[in-house]
């Protein structure tokens, strides 16, 4: 076995766990002030008679760790870079918000020329500052259009009930609307197709309670009605018109001309 060589530096660095020796040796490009911008050859140059350059033993090493190093720079470089222009993004739209002449119509322009003096607005990049600004009016827009909406809703609410307060009949025509509510603030601030929507459904409403109600006063006066014709046929047993042996067409006859079966005529069972 060949004894280590005394021109080996290397050899007479104790030994300690890698990932110790690993950590100091970062710790000393930190100390060093190395930034991201370093190539390796002038890290060397520094590095080259530091102890913890000798304590890793071998050059790939050395050059791994150099380049892990320099990319956890770049990366958190990167992300306070990202960190920084939110921050600003959100000054910027504090900024917006504060301006209460912005609205939908607005343009970037008229933004530009009120709010570039302050520091809010220079501190975004003017590409991700007119991105914000569009999205901010998106917004705007959103807002505006729901709460259109929710205007619209209460006004066609309002109108209906002011139709139920009339008791208006459900053949009421549409022209006589029209003339009665011509002065009413409430129709007069409505768009035309709400007036003309919220009357329509209001009529259809009517007409349909109409002819459910029509339904169960047939439904209950043919449920009368053959409660009556079944009295009419007991009280014939009971007089002995009706028996086993008589027949039907002979039966109506006796019956044809009272309102007990006259009803039952065309009735569903």
């Amino acid at each position: 076995l060949s004894s280590p060589s005394k021109d080996d530096p290397t050899d007479l660095v104790p030994q300690i766990p890698k990932e110790e020796s690993y950590y100091k040796f970062k710790e000393k490009l930190k100390s060093l002030g190395i930034t991201a911008t370093w190539k390796w050859e002038d890290a060397c140059r520094i590095l080259f008679n530091e102890p913890e350059w000798k304590e890793i033993r071998t050059f790939s090493e050395k050059r791994n760790l150099f380049n892990e190093y320099i990319n956890d720079l770049k990366n958190k470089e990167k992300e306070e870079s990202y960190l920084k222009r939110e921050k600003n993004k959100t000054k910027f739209r504090q900024l917006l918000s504060e301006d209460n002449t912005i609205n939908s119509d607005s343009t970037y322009a008229e933004a530009m020329s009120r709010l570039s003096y302050d520091e809010r607005w220079r501190s975004v990049d003017e590409k991700e500052r007119e991105d914000v600004f569009e999205d901010y009016i998106d917004l705007i827009y959103k807002k505006e259009e729901d709460e259109w909406k929710k205007s619209r809703d209460v006004k066609k609410k309002l109108f209906l009930d002011k139709l139920k307060f009339k008791n208006v009949k459900s053949d009421t025509l549409w022209k006589t609307i029209k003339y009665e509510f011509k002065d009413d603030p409430v129709f007069v601030s409505m768009e035309k197709i709400d007036r003309i929507q919220t009357f329509a459904d209001y009529i259809i409403s009517l007409e349909s309670a109409e002819k459910a109600e029509r339904r169960e006063k047939e439904k209950y006066q043919g449920y009368q009605n053959r409660e009556k014709f079944r009295e009419l046929l007991q009280i014939s047993v009971e007089e002995k018109i009706l028996n086993m042996d008589t027949k039907w067409r002979d039966f109506v006859l006796t019956i044809k001309d009272k309102d007990e079966y006259l009803n039952m005529l065309g009735q569903e069972s």
